[in-house]
């Protein structure tokens, strides 16, 4: 009996892993996932974004494919698929982790990660929404550890991811950061210290990300 509750929780882990492959083993190719893979197909020919040609999102989508597709030296519909997929299934580990971290039981903890993964078979797989909620997801994740301990490279990491999401999805990002910079803005302006200290780590993370942004993108 101690033996199949210790080995339930890596069964569990085991089916999540696999069910996205199974899940977009076959699916159609929406035009939200057309405008992604163009844009990065465009860079990849040597274009660039809001220069050569337009988009009305950040560049983090784009950016993000045509990163795999480097990696890989070659540009294909398969390679992008594989890359977010991964990022799906650690996007289901950190809403695991979350609940986790809010004392959900195991059985909570694997239906919150089961949820998210067939509710999102619903929508592209190849997309700045996928993309920005697996950045959203783990910058709550540190957000509420940093909570927890008040350890400045959970805060800083929350702000790194809390950036990421808005070079992936500029909407999404920036209400996920006004919450943040929210709560740390009450420390400053109760002149706390070391809520001031954690704001400043904060938003240096939130930055980093964004600095391409003004670099390589400023037509």
């Amino acid at each position: 009996m101690q033996t199949s509750k210790r080995i339930l929780p890596y069964l569990g882990e085991l089916f999540l892993l696999v069910l996205p492959f199974f899940l977009f083993s076959s699916h159609w190719i929406s035009s939200d996932e057309g405008h992604v893979l163009n844009d990065a197909w465009q860079m990849w020919n040597g274009q660039r974004m809001y220069v050569d040609f337009y988009q009305q999102v950040p560049p983090g989508a784009a950016v993000f494919v045509l990163s795999f597709w480097k990696l890989f030296g070659h540009a294909s519909y398969f390679i992008a698929k594989i890359a977010s997929i991964i990022f799906w299934i650690v996007s289901a580990y950190g809403i695991a982790q979350i609940v986790k971290h809010l004392k959900g039981g195991l059985l909570a903890t694997f239906l919150a990660a089961l949820v998210w993964m067939v509710a999102n078979v619903f929508y592209p797989l190849i997309n700045y929404n996928n993309y920005s909620s697996f950045a959203a997801i783990w910058a709550t994740y540190f957000f509420l550890r940093a909570l927890e301990t008040q350890r400045p490279s959970f805060c800083f990491w929350s702000g790194v991811l809390t950036g990421t999401a808005t070079f992936f999805l500029h909407t999404k990002g920036l209400v996920l950061a006004g919450g943040l910079f929210f709560w740390f803005f009450l420390g400053r302006r109760n002149a706390n210290p070391q809520k001031a200290r954690l704001f400043d780590l904060c938003l240096a993370g939130f930055l980093l990300p964004l600095v391409p942004l003004g670099i390589f993108w400023n037509a």
